[in-house]
């Protein structure tokens, strides 16, 4: 379901915080076990401030940026399908 999610996101990706506070831990590992699947990220760093007003320095935010090509098609195989899932849905679903 990451790779779902992160195709929804588009170039707005997901930042750390953001995947943690929708149920994702160790969103890192989670893009590498994606990137030695064949997944293509882009990893960008930005500075976070959270609710609690820390700063968070060098945060990541990942942008899928291409998928394996059976990943291609299996995700690209019924679009309207996949506009249905909204974002809470798809990220509950990979959290259980």
């Amino acid at each position: 379901m990451l790779p779902r999610v992160l195709r929804y996101l588009g170039a707005r990706g997901l930042g750390t915080v953001e995947a943690e506070a929708l149920g994702y831990r160790r969103i890192a590992t989670r893009i590498q076990d994606l990137e030695e699947r064949g997944y293509r990220v882009h990893v960008d760093r930005e500075h976070v401030v959270t609710d609690d007003q820390l700063l968070h320095p060098r945060m990541a935010r990942y942008k899928l940026m291409g998928a394996p090509r059976s990943a291609a098609k299996r995700i690209a195989r019924n679009p309207a399908e996949n506009r249905r899932h909204d974002l809470v849905t798809a990220m509950q679903s990979e959290a259980h």
